[in-house]
C-alpha cells in the first residue's frame, strides 16, 4: 500500500511539474514575462535620470 501511494504522489508531482513548464513556456505568457524581465532595467534608467536632475 505504501509503494502505491508513493507512486501516485510521484506521478502527481511529475504532472504538476510538466503543467508548470507548459504554462511558463506558453506563447500567451511570453509578452508578460518579457515586460517583467525589462522592469529592473527600466527602474534603473528612471533612477539615473532623476539623479541627473
Amino acid at each position: 500500500m505504501h509503494g502505491m501511494l508513493s507512486g501516485v504522489a510521484t506521478l502527481l508531482a511529475m504532472l504538476a511539474f510538466v503543467a508548470t513548464v507548459i504554462w511558463a513556456y506558453s506563447h500567451r505568457r511570453h509578452t508578460a514575462f518579457d515586460a517583467l524581465a525589462r522592469l529592473p532595467l527600466e527602474e534603473d534608467a528612471r533612477t539615473t535620470q532623476e539623479d541627473e536632475r
